[in-house]
């Protein structure tokens, strides 16, 4: 069973955000730390929990968490 809180409870983008996204993830020439947001979002909108995020990408919970929040707030804007 996965330690850690589990990243998806209210994080569900749409069709068109998730293609988006996906996009940036596969961008060789945007900022490194926008192609971690987007990533980030993808692996919580697909269950992983914060600690799985975070370890994945070499980053600590609380920037995981933050990214979450801003996505639910802001959306990608």
């Amino acid at each position: 069973m996965p330690r850690g809180r589990v990243a998806n409870s209210t994080l569900e983008p749409s069709a068109l955000e998730r293609a988006d996204s996906e996009r940036i993830t596969r961008s060789p020439s945007l900022p490194a730390a926008r192609v971690w947001r987007a990533a980030i979002i993808l692996r919580s909108a697909d269950g992983a929990t914060q600690c799985a995020i975070a370890e994945a990408f070499d980053v600590s919970l609380p920037l995981v968490g933050h990214w979450r929040r801003r996505f639910q707030q802001e959306r990608l804007a």
